[in-house]
């Protein structure tokens, strides 16, 4: 149960770093939020780009979280 468990939670974690990329940016500020706490590389490297994102708000969430400790892997 817990593989599934890892599965999933693995798969919104790549659904949530795909939407840092889209042309809404409440969608990409809300997606730096929910990536919140979540490890990977693909992850911090997403939030990296969100904190040079041209909208003030977009920028400051991610800035914000990536001052947020993750969970060990």
């Amino acid at each position: 149960m817990a593989d599934l468990g890892s599965s999933h939670d693995e798969t919104v974690t790549d659904l949530l770093v795909a939407r840092t990329d889209d042309t809404d940016r409440g969608v990409r500020f809300w997606a730096a939020w929910s990536l919140a706490r979540r490890p990977g590389l693909h992850v911090r490297a997403a939030l990296e780009r969100l904190a040079g994102d041209a909208d003030a708000d977009v920028c400051d969430a991610a800035r914000a979280v990536l001052e947020l400790p993750t969970r060990s892997l």
